[in-house]
């Protein structure tokens, strides 16, 4: 039998709005727009459970390793960044698809990352982006990689967030993750706030949880160097409209 517990995320309001945590072993999909704030969140919840001294690794599916710590490593939130990889309390780990490269590739890729979470006591892991597999691999074998790092998760007992990326000007996202595997599911995306003069904010939702109860009420959320992600209360549904409509 499979205990499942949940992981305070150390992320102001947010682990209200989710019932205390995520789940480990357990799959977290968090969506949004791009610039949203979804790697920030995810990063953050990694950085704060190594305060807490458990390993985490980040998966870049994206960008190259210096590319992500030259952006957060000056993050006052982040303070200790340069620390924890050196310490390996962090660890980056590069599977990024390149053009001909293939299904059976990226799953060795994958393996190696495991093997290595597992041989260093990983207890987190980020997935960033998946959207990017679809670049250049069929749908089918997307699904297939997505369901084989879903069950390295389960199988290695480990809390990991996968995130996907939804198109500024559509309610679809593309590609189409597989959301009915995930634990929990958080939507980040931008919308018009219109209490007082207009402004552009980022609107985080917990959609579904699997492990808790949510109300898919829609959060606030304000994101800055010095504190990173903070949930700082809901949107009030007759004074915001989603981005595409602004």
């Amino acid at each position: 039998m499979i205990v499942i517990e949940k992981v305070h995320t150390g992320i102001k309001g947010f682990d209200d709005i989710i019932e205390g945590g995520l789940p480990r072993p357990g799959i977290t999909y968090i969506i949004g727009h791009p610039g949203a704030g979804k790697t920030t969140l995810a990063l953050q919840i990694l950085y704060n459970r190594a305060l807490q001294g458990e390993k985490g690794m980040y998966v870049s599916l994206t960008e190259k390793k210096e590319s992500v710590i030259t952006r957060y490593k000056d993050f006052p939130v982040f303070n200790r960044l340069e620390e924890f990889l050196q310490k390996k309390q962090l660890m980056f780990f590069e599977a990024i698809p390149t053009y001909g490269l293939g299904k059976d590739m990226v799953i060795s890729l994958i393996d190696d990352a495991f093997n290595i979470a597992q041989e260093n006591d990983v207890k987190n892991i980020i997935f960033d982006t998946v959207t990017s597999l679809t670049m250049y691999l069929r749908r089918d074998e997307v699904r297939t990689i997505l369901s084989y790092i879903n069950d390295k998760i389960y199988s290695s007992k480990i809390m990991g967030i996968m995130i996907a990326e939804l198109p500024l000007y559509s309610e679809i996202i593309n590609p189409p993750n597989e959301e009915f595997m995930c634990d929990v599911l958080i939507v980040m995306d931008y919308v018009w706030i219109y209490a007082g003069a207009p402004k552009l904010d980022v609107r985080l939702i917990p959609v579904k949880s699997r492990v808790g109860r949510v109300d898919r009420r829609s959060y606030i959320a304000v994101i800055s160097p010095e504190t990173g992600v903070e949930i700082i209360g809901t949107i009030e549904t007759e004074h915001f409209t989603p981005f595409r409509q602004g």
